[in-house]
């Protein structure tokens, strides 16, 4: 995210703070296509779903994230 957007998500702060703002992130994420309008929507998107804080909704190994990303 930070690379693409240039925000950083997590800024340097204690590990309990970590933890409330991966919590709150979906909540918190400014969409990409606002903060980059070159960003393609379907990279965005593969983006977003691996920051999802459940686990069950991010890609569940690389080999799935592998083939999101050949589209792009």
């Amino acid at each position: 995210y930070e690379l693409l957007t240039g925000v950083s998500l997590f800024p340097r702060a204690p590990p309990d703070t970590v933890i409330h703002w991966q919590r709150t992130l979906d909540e918190r994420l400014v969409p990409l296509e606002r903060t980059n309008p070159a960003i393609p929507g379907r990279l965005a998107g593969i983006l977003r779903r691996m920051l999802r804080y459940d686990a069950n909704e991010r890609f569940q190994d690389m080999d799935e994230l592998r083939k999101a990303l050949e589209g792009c």
